[in-house]
């Protein structure tokens, strides 16, 4: 398993990757240009389903995310926290740590 950086954030309403080896179903869409928080732009060229795969103590757990966004330039994995609160998840943050549950 390549090493990845997952981003949880409370912020963005869409999930991005640019780690192409996570996905297992694709499309293609129009061409879009996002902008980051800092004002930088990025392309996103595919909307995906993906898979993946988080260190729960000392296992991993599958999770499956749908409608996100394929940006190459991006360099990491963003996790929108309103998405799986959409999808019935619910999030808590606490002493350094996340639970995740469906």
């Amino acid at each position: 398993m390549t090493t990845q950086t997952e981003i949880f954030d409370l912020g963005t309403t869409t999930h991005i990757t640019s780690y192409w080896n996570n996905f297992f179903a694709f499309q293609s869409i129009t061409p879009k240009v996002l902008r980051a928080i800092n004002k930088q732009g990025f392309s996103t060229v595919k909307r995906e389903k993906l898979v993946l795969y988080l260190l729960n103590s000392i296992t991993f757990s599958k999770l499956y995310l749908s409608e996100v966004l394929y940006c190459p330039e991006a360099g990491y994995i963003l996790v929108s926290i309103w998405q799986l609160d959409d999808t019935g998840f619910s999030t808590t943050f606490a002493n350094g740590r996340y639970i995740l549950q469906p």
